[in-house]
């Protein structure tokens, strides 16, 4: 890793990256606003990026085309925006004369959200760099804005680094991707204003884009390079049509350098790596998760209508928060999100079918001990993702997930690794649950890593394997399947009385509540526990917990509880 220190000259910024410095010069204000003119000597270079390893004091340098924008803010809102045009930014604004003139440079990126006079933030995304290379950078003018100035200076500091991939066999003609990388910018408008200072970006890896994907652009047929953003280290998969998959560690990034040598040799290996992958919930079955737990979306409350969808990310869970905590009758008291769902069978007459309710009254739902469901989870999931075959998994599907089938995976040492207790995300907002490893197909960590402490495997733990959110995200990469400790919702007692019995109305409150989120987790089965048709089967987790000595818990839950649910489709 190095650090380049140059100055721009003219229209020229080195990515690597080095300051540029512009002078910018306004002519008097209008009706319309203020006129500004920034003058950088140069024209279209024909090129944003231009990659050279041989080039002095850098590895690229930026030039400025016809089209370029820079966005304007000012107290804390969009401006308006400036065009390059013949060799010079201009356009007008608007400003107010108690704050400076903030620039924000955001090219060669897809917008997700568009800079607006009505917000304080845009956000673009910096994923496709097959062709054009993009650059972000920000800088504000020395003095604040008043009418009487004319001419003003500024920085501009590129937030943005430069990385080698020394990738030998795709060729030029073959897009490389790498996934796990932080490919969204959001632009803080409000971050700068006055005399308070702050960071005018904040980076994130979109979930919308295969949780980071960045596209390297296409320099050589052994080295591919891509602008990265400032992220942590991160153990991040690389794609290539046609190639398996390499895990590539990737080191800490800061804005402002260039990392030409900091990513080992990679040779890519003709063949095909699944985008999914299987795991086996009997001896002929296997299966590919949902890619997060099932949810229901309620718009307006009092009403049946809603939307189905499966949680952003595999450790999302609702918890306490409404609408969990308000369900009545097939539909929600406030706005908001259910994902968790009591257990309907098939000959109940009052309970809509996905169990959206808070009758605790148990022949409502269902007056025969081996009855099925009235109707599965995966009928309200049909078409999402593009799949109409998901369905819950049987109760027998569960143990044979946990305690019987073989996989490939070997962590530190364990063979046939199936299930470890885990707390993700601890260096941000820590979530508890369980990592199922695949059968086959994973391309992760196979002892502690950047990030990944491994704890017990295949037995119960204390929460003993520790992911920081990068940590995750690279085992997510390989395969892995996270189950979040979401809780359960249940009834509110009668505090005047001396029991709770599920039996005994007098003994219920009015109220919804969900226990123990982020405590235990429970995920319904199709199965309905005979011998009791107040009751239905799941797998259920918690601390140290994963079952009896010798495997997963055949757990047992009140059917008018709430319980998680996470669907599977067949794997073809």
């Amino acid at each position: 890793m190095k650090r380049i220190g140059t100055m721009l000259m003219a229209a020229l910024l080195l990515l690597g990256l080095s300051q540029c410095k512009k002078e910018q010069t306004n002519t008097p204000e209008t009706d319309e606003g203020v006129y500004i003119t920034v003058d950088v000597n140069g024209g279209s270079k024909g090129s944003r990026v231009i990659v050279d390893p041989n080039a002095p004091g850098g590895y690229a340098t930026v030039a400025f085309e016809e089209g370029d924008k820079l966005y304007v803010a000012n107290n804390s809102w969009y401006r308006g925006t400036l065009p390059y045009q013949n060799g010079k930014f201009k356009g007008q604004i608007e400003a107010d004369s108690d704050d400076y003139l903030h620039f924000y440079f955001v090219e060669g990126c897809t917008m997700v959200v568009n800079p607006s006079r009505t917000k304080k933030y845009f956000i673009a995304n910096i994923a496709d760099q097959t062709s054009k290379y993009p650059v972000i950078a920000y800088g504000h003018s020395t003095i604040k804005y008043v009418a009487a100035t004319t001419s003003y200076s500024a920085t501009l500091d590129n937030d943005c680094s430069i990385m080698k991939g020394p990738i030998e066999g795709a060729g030029t003609a073959n897009t490389v991707t790498l996934r796990g990388m932080n490919n969204e910018v959001t632009v803080n408008l409000d971050a700068n204003n006055g005399d308070a200072t702050g960071d005018p970006f904040t980076f994130s890896s979109s979930p919308e884009l295969g949780y980071g994907e960045i596209m390297f652009h296409n320099q050589s047929d052994n080295g591919k390079w891509a602008v990265v953003l400032p992220q942590n280290e991160v153990l991040a998969q690389l794609r290539c049509d046609g190639f398996k998959d390499v895990f590539v560690s990737v080191p800490e990034i800061t804005a402002d350098r260039y990392y030409d040598d900091d990513i080992s040799a990679i040779n890519l290996t003709p063949g095909t790596t699944t985008s999914d992958f299987p795991f086996s919930v009997a001896a002929n079955t296997q299966v590919y998760f949902s890619p997060g737990n099932l949810q229901a979306v309620f718009a307006e409350a009092n009403t049946s209508s809603c939307t189905w969808r499966f949680a952003d990310h595999q450790y999302d869970y609702i918890g306490d928060a409404v609408a969990n905590t308000v369900v009545g009758n097939n539909c929600v008291t406030t706005a908001g999100t259910v994902d968790l769902f009591a257990w309907v069978g098939a000959s109940s007459i009052y309970v809509a079918a996905y169990g959206i309710n808070n009758l605790f009254k148990h022949p409502e739902y269902g007056y025969y001990d081996n009855e099925s469901l009235k109707k599965d989870w995966g009928e309200a999931a049909a078409s999402l993702g593009g799949y109409n075959t998901w369905r819950t998994l049987t109760i027998d599907e569960w143990k044979y997930l946990f305690n019987t089938r073989t996989t490939s995976v070997t962590i530190n040492g364990i063979d046939n690794a199936r299930y470890t207790q885990a707390t993700i995300n601890t260096d941000g907002t820590p979530v508890k649950g369980i990592i199922l490893f695949p059968d086959d197909g994973y391309w992760g960590p196979t002892t502690n890593a950047t990030g990944i402490t491994f704890g017990t495997i295949n037995n119960p733990s204390i929460w003993g394997t520790q992911c920081t959110t990068s940590g995750w995200i690279s085992l997510e990469n390989a395969g892995c399947v996270f189950l979040p400790a979401a809780g359960y919702r249940s009834l509110s007692y009668n505090t005047n009385a001396n029991h709770y019995s599920p039996y005994d109305p007098s003994t219920w409150g009015a109220d919804c509540y969900v226990n123990s989120a982020n405590i235990l987790g429970f995920y319904w089965s199709s199965t309905p526990y005979e011998g009791d048709n107040s009751w239905a089967r799941g797998m259920e987790f918690t601390s140290n917990r994963v079952g009896f000595a010798t495997g997963i818990i055949d757990g047992v839950r009140s059917r008018g509880e709430g319980g998680s649910v996470r669907l599977v489709r067949p794997a073809n």
